[in-house]
C-alpha cells in the first residue's frame, strides 16, 4: 500500500472515530434523561401513595355501622337518620353548594317557597280555636294621675304633722303630762294596787302607737290590727328579750275609747317617745355608781344603761312593758315591779311639763282631718264587651317530615346567612292538599331571602355574598372535597340539634368522620409505576446494545489506525535509507 493511500485512510477513520464518539456521547446524555424520569416517576409514585380520602360513618339496617366514600353530593343530600348533616365552608365564610340547591334557592323567594319547591313543605290551614274571653276591667289613666297626686299631698301632709316642741310654752292651762296622766289614770291606779298588768295597757299604747303604725279608726277599735299582726310590731329589751305588744292592751284597756281623745293623746306621747328622747335625771334619782344592776331584773328596772347613761323613754318602756308581763319570769311579784312604775310615771310627766296639751290635741286633729282622701280605683274603672268563643282558619306552610325539613332548612339558612331553629310539633286541625288531614305538623317559619348579587367564582361557577356554587364535576368527586379540606380552603361543620347551630368540625375531632388511603389512586399510580419502569428499562437497554456497538467499533478502527501509522513510519525509514 502506498503512502498516500495510507494517509487518507487514516484521515477516513479519524473521522469516523469523532462521529462513533459524538453519538456515543448523545446515547450516555439519553440514559442521563433516564436516570431522571426513573426519579420523577418514583416520585410521582411516592406521593400517589400519600393519596387519601375523607369516609363517613353509615347506618347499617341491621344497626351495624359502615364507613363509605364522602363527596359534596352527599353533604348536601337527605340522608334520613344514616349520617349526621354536614355543610362545607370555606375559609372565607362562604358555604359551597351544589349547583341543584343553588337553582332552587336562586328560583324561590322565601324559605316557605325552598323547601315547597324541594317537595318537602306543603301549603295547608289550621284550624285555632279561641276560648271565650270574659269582660276585663279597663282602668282610665286618670285614675294614676290622682293616685300620683294623692302619694305627693299624702307626702306634703305628712311633713305638717304637729311637732310637740312647736308647743311649748310657761304657765300653759293643761300639760300634756296632765293629759297623758287623764288618760292612763284608771290603769295607774291599778297598777298601784297590785294589777302592773293594767299598766302594760298604758305602755302598749306609748311604745308603739303612732298615725303611721298602731293608731287606728273607731270602726277598727282604734287599733291598726294589720300593724299588731305583723313582723313590724316586733321588740327587744335591753337585755335581748324579743316580744311582740298585743292588741288586746289597746282594745282591752281601761283607758280604750275607740280612737278618741285618750288615744290620740296616747299617740302623740308614743310620737314623742319615737324621737329618742333620753330619761330625765331627777333630783331624786341615785347617781349610776350607787345603781344595783347585778341581776336581769335589777337591769330591765333601772333607767340606766350599763355603760351609765340614761336610757331613751322609749327603750325604758318596753323594759318596763316585758316586766309587767313577765315579771315571774324572774321569780318576782307584782309588787316588785310598782316602785319602776311609779318611777317612770314620775320620769315621763316630769318630760311633758311645758307642752300645751289642749293647742297640741286640737292641731292634731285638725291635722287627721286634713288628711288627703286616696282615690277610689272603682270609679275610674270601666269594662270591655265579652267575646264569644270562635275558631279561625288561618294559612300555613308545614312539613309532615320534621328531620328533612329540619336539614334543607339548615342548608338554606347557610346560604342566607341566617340564624337555626329547630322544628317543634304544632298541635291544631291542619288541612294540606300534599299531606292531607293533620293533627300534628311542623310549621315553617316565614323567612325572606336574603338580597343577593351574584359573579363569578374562581372555579367559574356562581357565587354571591353567602355561598359559592360547587362545580358540577367535581361535585360527585370525593379527592376534590379531600384536597378542599386538607389543602385548608374550606372547613366542615355540623348541625347540633340540642345547641340549635351548625358548628365547625374537622376529620381530627368527628368520630363520624375519617380518611384513609385511596386505594383506587394508589392502584393506579402502581400501573403507571410499573409502565413508566417498563419503558425506561426498554430505553436503557437499548442504549446499551448501542453504546456496545460503538465501543466495538471504536476499538476496530483504533487497531486499524495503529496498523496505518506503523505502516506510515516503516515506508519513511525505508525510503531515508533509500537516499542516504
Amino acid at each position: 500500500m502506498g503512502m498516500a493511500s495510507s494517509q487518507a485512510r487514516l484521515l477516513t477513520l479519524t473521522a469516523r472515530m469523532h462521529q462513533i464518539e459524538y453519538k456515543a456521547a448523545r446515547i450516555e446524555a439519553q440514559k442521563l434523561q433516564l436516570a431522571n424520569d426513573t426519579r420523577r416517576v418514583y416520585e410521582d409514585y411516592l406521593n400517589a401513595l400519600d393519596m387519601s380520602k375523607i369516609e363517613i360513618r353509615t347506618l347499617n339496617t341491621d344497626g351495624s355501622t359502615t364507613f363509605v366514600e364522602f363527596n359534596a353530593q352527599d353533604i348536601y343530600t337527605y340522608q334520613g337518620i344514616t349520617h349526621k348533616q354536614y355543610t362545607l365552608e370555606t375559609m372565607d365564610g362562604k358555604t359551597l353548594i351544589p349547583e341543584d340547591i343553588h337553582s332552587v334557592y336562586q328560583s324561590t323567594d322565601t324559605l316557605e317557597d325552598f323547601l315547597k319547591a324541594l317537595g318537602i313543605a306543603s301549603d295547608a290551614k289550621k284550624t285555632i280555636h279561641h276560648d271565650a274571653v270574659p269582660a276585663k276591667p279597663v282602668i282610665d289613666p286618670e285614675y294614676y294621675n290622682k293616685l300620683n297626686e294623692y302619694n305627693t299631698d299624702t307626702n306634703d301632709w305628712k311633713a305638717d304633722e304637729p311637732k310637740l316642741e312647736d308647743f311649748e310654752s310657761e304657765g300653759v292651762g293643761r300639760t300634756m303630762a296632765q293629759a297623758f296622766q287623764d288618760a292612763g289614770s284608771s290603769c295607774y291606779t291599778s297598777a298601784l294596787s297590785g294589777s302592773t298588768g293594767c299598766y302594760a295597757h298604758v305602755l302598749a299604747h306609748i311604745i308603739d302607737y303612732t298615725a303611721s303604725t298602731g293608731f287606728g279608726s273607731p270602726s277598727d277599735s282604734g287599733c291598726n290590727r294589720a300593724y299588731y299582726n305583723s313582723a313590724a310590731n316586733n321588740h327587744s329589751t335591753s337585755t335581748g328579750r324579743n316580744f311582740r305588744l298585743d292588741a288586746g292592751d289597746i282594745t282591752g284597756a281601761g283607758m280604750d275609747d275607740r280612737g278618741g281623745t285618750k288615744d290620740v293623746t296616747m299617740s302623740m306621747i308614743s310620737a314623742y317617745l319615737n324621737k329618742g328622747e333620753l330619761a330625765p335625771i331627777l333630783e331624786t334619782d341615785p347617781d349610776f355608781s350607787d345603781v344595783n344592776l347585778t341581776t336581769e331584773f335589777d337591769r330591765l328596772s333601772s333607767m340606766y344603761s350599763t355603760n351609765g347613761s340614761p336610757k331613751t323613754l322609749k327603750q325604758w318602756a318596753k323594759d318596763l312593758y316585758y316586766l309587767c308581763e313577765n315579771y315571774s319570769t324572774f321569780g318576782k311579784t307584782a309588787s316588785d315591779v310598782t316602785p319602776t312604775i311609779i318611777t317612770f310615771q314620775q320620769h315621763l310627766v316630769g318630760s311633758l311639763n311645758n307642752i300645751d296639751a289642749d293647742e297640741y290635741i286640737k292641731a292634731y286633729q285638725k291635722w287627721v282631718a286634713e288628711k288627703p282622701q286616696e282615690p277610689n280605683i272603682a270609679d275610674y274603672t270601666s269594662y270591655t264587651a265579652p267575646v264569644a268563643a270562635y275558631d279561625e282558619i288561618v294559612d300555613v306552610v308545614i312539613a309532615e317530615d320534621r328531620d328533612k325539613a329540619q336539614w334543607y332548612t339548615n342548608i338554606w339558612n347557610e346560604m342566607n346567612n341566617s340564624d337555626v331553629k329547630n322544628y317543634n310539633e304544632t298541635k291544631a286541625p291542619y288541612v294540606s292538599t300534599v299531606f292531607g288531614n293533620l293533627n300534628t305538623a311542623y310549621e315553617v317559619e316565614s323567612k325572606a331571602k336574603a338580597t343577593t348579587v351574584y359573579g363569578t367564582s374562581f372555579f367559574g361557577t356562581d357565587q354571591n355574598e353567602n355561598y359559592i356554587v360547587i362545580p358540577n364535576d367535581q361535585v360527585n368527586n370525593p379527592n376534590w372535597l379531600t384536597n378542599m379540606v386538607n389543602d385548608g380552603f374550606a372547613i366542615l361543620r355540623t348541625y347540633v340539634r340540642k345547641e340549635e347551630s351548625m358548628i365547625d368540625t374537622s376529620v381530627a375531632v368527628d368520630t363520624d368522620l375519617r380518611e384513609v388511603p385511596d386505594e383506587k389512586l394508589i392502584k393506579k399510580a402502581e400501573a403507571k409505576y410499573e409502565a413508566d419502569m417498563k419503558r425506561i428499562d426498554l430505553k436503557d437497554t437499548r442504549y446499551d446494545h448501542e453504546l456496545a456497538a460503538i465501543e466495538s467499533e471504536r476499538n476496530a478502527i483504533k487497531q486499524e489506525m495503529e496498523t496505518l501509522k506503523t505502516v506510515s513510519k516503516d515506508n519513511v525509514e525505508r525510503t531515508f535509507k533509500l537516499f542516504s
